[in-house]
């Protein structure tokens, strides 16, 4: 479950880090997929990195809207 900084720096290296040690069908989840906007920190980039998945290992739920969860699958 991939809910840490929000900014596409901070979401692209969980997600280069932890990609390798999924096992086969494992699952991502990543929180904030819908989210855009000013961070305390930065700006929300979870939505970028969701963008740049392979379009055929998501699933996307929008729920609730201004933030959402998607998950990929590791063929």
């Amino acid at each position: 479950y991939i809910d840490g900084d929000h900014s596409y720096m901070g979401v692209s290296t969980d997600y280069r880090m932890f990609w390798p040690r999924l096992v086969r069908g494992g699952l991502m989840v990543f929180h904030d997929i819908a989210a855009h906007g000013k961070l305390e920190g930065g700006i929300f980039g979870v939505h970028t990195l969701w963008k740049n998945i392979p379009v055929e290992q998501k699933i996307c739920f929008p729920v609730p809207r201004e933030s959402g969860l998607g998950i990929v699958q590791k063929p």
